[in-house]
């Protein structure tokens, strides 16, 4: 049955309606209930004229219905390309965001590389510009070698505070170099 209350029957060129008094009502049991709705039922033949009208009346209702579709969906394109290009947006700012990030940490690694080389070079009493370990225990085993090689050079070496190489007597490095070479050759 259509939502008009109609229906077509089996034979071309009619319809049939089911049309229920005013009344209308459902009382009792189902047998009840049926034999009334038999009773209050009557039945109209309508024509194809008429039918169609039904039919015209619908598809206006519905095009009345969706009549501003087309503007309703423009506007849900456009929102949905704002919103794509926020994202975008929100996107770059937060690779942005992730970039500085491992600029800083990059920065504070360094930092910390560079106090963990000046703390062995002090307590070492070598140069800081030798050291090249990544790890404490890789630059003390440098420093260990350094002060061997030092050592076994003959030449005096001192570093300052500041990591700075000081050599007593301020002898100059071609000077203490010809120093050395004669005591030992």
């Amino acid at each position: 049955m259509h939502k008009f209350g109609y229906s077509l029957p089996l034979k071309r060129g009619m319809v049939t309606r089911r049309l229920q008094d005013e009344e209308g009502g459902k009382m009792g049991t189902d047998n009840q209930n049926s034999q009334e709705e038999a009773q209050n039922t009557e039945t109209k033949l309508f024509t194809q004229d008429e039918v169609n009208e039904f039919l015209a009346k619908d598809r206006r209702k519905t095009a009345e219905k969706y009549a501003d579709y087309d503007v309703l969906k423009e506007k849900a394109t456009k929102f949905d390309e704002i919103e794509e290009k926020n994202k975008t947006e929100l996107e770059k700012k937060t690779e942005e965001v992730k970039s500085l990030q491992a600029q800083i940490d990059g920065m504070k690694k360094a930092q910390e590389l560079s106090d963990m080389r000046t703390k062995v070079a002090k307590e070492n009493n070598v140069p800081i510009e030798l050291l090249t370990g990544t790890t404490e225990d890789e630059c003390k085993a440098q420093a260990d070698k350094l002060k061997e090689f030092m050592s076994a050079s003959g030449v005096p070496v001192t570093v300052s505070d500041g990591g700075e190489v000081v050599r007593p007597g301020k002898l100059d490095p071609a000077k203490a170099f010809e120093q050395w070479a004669k005591d030992k050759l």
